[in-house]
């Protein structure tokens, strides 16, 4: 992981300033996906943290590039799938941080403010009623509802579980989770 994370934060610093809105939302996109793996490796309490904050930020950096481009070129007007599936990645990578024990180390309230704004753009990027991009900003926003009322989760660290399927694993460990709680 040391040496992929090298890797990108060299592409990052090297490339950042000269790509494309669009470009720079593929980095940032495979940024997030390289750091999910944090969730999911077998490393020291502290790099896992380092690295899940780093994830934390990413998303953050990811949202605010997609609320630009949209801005900027109606990005989400005509997006690939690709765009609502990241957001959707993004949004849970917020979650999972704020409720958990790693709050104290971002800013919440931000944070809070970023997953807000994804609700927003996974809305915008909606084509028609009940699709995907749709259907996972309802999700979310119940997520984050039900999230909210784990108060033994908001205690330890944030995890996953199902660790597999890379940064889908983030997803799919919400749906356990909540099916989890509701069959009780």
């Amino acid at each position: 992981m040391t040496m992929l994370e090298r890797e990108y934060e060299d592409m990052e610093m090297g490339l950042g300033s000269i790509l494309s809105d669009v470009n720079k939302l593929h980095l940032l996109s495979s940024g997030l996906q390289l750091r999910s793996f944090y969730f999911i490796a077998a490393l020291p309490a502290e790099y896992r943290k380092s690295g899940l904050l780093k994830a934390f930020t990413t998303a953050m950096h990811l949202i605010a590039a997609v609320d630009a481009a949209h801005s900027n070129f109606k990005l989400l007007d005509h997006c690939p799938f690709l765009i609502p599936r990241i957001l959707s990645i993004a949004a849970i990578m917020l979650l999972k941080i704020i409720n958990s024990s790693y709050v104290v180390y971002v800013d919440h309230v931000a944070g809070k403010q970023a997953f807000t704004s994804c609700l927003r753009l996974l809305r915008r990027a909606s084509v028609e009623d009940n699709d995907l991009p749709g259907k996972a900003s309802r999700v979310m926003a119940q997520l984050w509802g039900v999230h909210r009322s784990f108060v033994a989760e908001r205690l330890e660290e944030p995890n996953l579980k199902l660790k597999s399927r890379l940064g889908a694993s983030v997803l799919h460990s919400w749906k356990e989770s909540v099916l989890e709680i509701y069959s009780k």
